[in-house]
């Protein structure tokens, strides 16, 4: 969506196959913004769940290694409530609920919160990096992921200039974080407005 020198684009899944796309944009002259939504709380007729999503949030972002950060770039990371609801299935003129299958559809329903990328600092925010040298998997120790997801977190970070490659241990790369990261920065992740939804409203972001 283009509104004046601004484009919008909203991506609910592989970021990577926008990266070109957006380079040519910023190129342009126009400033970007590239809505992730992330499904954090899903309402379901057996319950609540809540998801973490820290696996998603780093593989998209690993898909815009070597773009981001830049200048008229902004990714933001939209935090969902979403419902799920099951119908029956239309056979003909009839609705039916034949055994085991029903259609599914999952709507946003309230947005929990945004979270604003523009930075290298804002990245930072996401983490808590271990202290002196480190490997991958000492990160996702640290942060409660997965190996693969703090693998995919030290990816982002060299590619953003944030932390470099001083040697290996075994297989595995050591890192070492180009600058010091003070306890406060978690706590300053920018946190914009809640808001409810009827139909999702892309001029909220604007």
């Amino acid at each position: 969506m283009l509104r004046g020198n601004e484009a919008i684009e909203i991506q609910l899944s592989e970021a990577y196959k926008l990266k070109t796309k957006i380079r040519a944009l910023l190129g342009m002259g126009y400033t970007v913004k590239l809505v992730i939504p992330i499904q954090a709380v899903l309402e379901t007729p057996s319950g609540t769940i809540y998801k973490k999503q820290t696996a998603k949030i780093f593989r998209e972002l690993a898909g815009l290694a070597g773009l981001f950060p830049a200048d008229g770039l902004e990714v933001l990371l939209m935090y969902l409530k979403e419902k799920r609801t099951w119908s029956r299935v239309k056979r003909g003129r009839r609705y039916v609920m034949p055994r085991g299958k029903f259609k599914r559809d999952t709507i946003p329903s309230e947005i929990i919160k945004i979270v604003s990328l523009k930075t290298r600092e804002d990245l930072l925010r996401l983490l808590v990096l271990p202290s002196g040298d480190f490997t991958s998997f000492q990160l996702s120790r640290t942060n409660s992921m997965t190996p693969a997801t703090g693998s995919r977190a030290c990816y982002i970070l060299r590619h953003a200039g944030i932390i470099t490659v001083v040697g290996k241990r075994g297989r595995a790369y050591i890192y070492r974080s180009k600058s010091p990261q003070t306890n406060s920065d978690k706590s300053r992740i920018p946190v914009f407005r809640r808001s409810s939804l009827g139909m999702f409203n892309p001029a909220i972001l604007c």
